[in-house]
C-alpha cells in the first residue's frame, strides 16, 4: 500500500481532499464559531474548492464509464450555480 499511493494520483488527491475536511469537521460547533468571528465562514467557504477535488478525485478513479461521475458533476454545478445566484442577490441588495 506504501508503494502504490505515492504512485496514484487520484489517492493522492482524495487523502487532501479529506484532510482538508477535517478542519472543518472540527471546527463545525457552537464554540468554534464564536471563537474564530468572521474567520469561521470563510474557513468553511473551502468546502467548495474540497468539493470540487473530490470531483477530480472521482474522474481519475473511473476509468471507464464516467456517466456517475458526470452526474455528480452535474448536481454540483447545479448547486453551485443556486448558491452563487443566492450570494449575488445577497451582496447585491445592501
Amino acid at each position: 500500500m506504501l508503494y502504490d499511493v505515492p504512485e496514484s494520483p487520484y489517492i493522492m488527491l482524495g487523502l487532501l481532499a479529506y484532510l482538508m475536511l477535517l478542519p472543518l469537521a472540527v471546527t463545525s460547533n457552537l464554540s468554534s464559531m464564536r471563537a474564530l468571528g468572521a474567520k469561521w465562514q470563510s474557513l468553511h467557504r473551502v468546502v467548495y474548492l474540497i468539493a470540487i477535488l473530490g470531483l477530480v478525485h472521482f474522474f481519475w478513479l473511473t476509468k471507464l464509464d464516467i456517466s456517475e461521475p458526470l452526474i455528480y458533476t452535474a448536481v454540483l454545478m447545479v448547486l453551485l450555480a443556486f448558491r452563487w445566484s443566492c450570494f449575488k442577490r445577497f451582496w447585491l441588495n445592501r
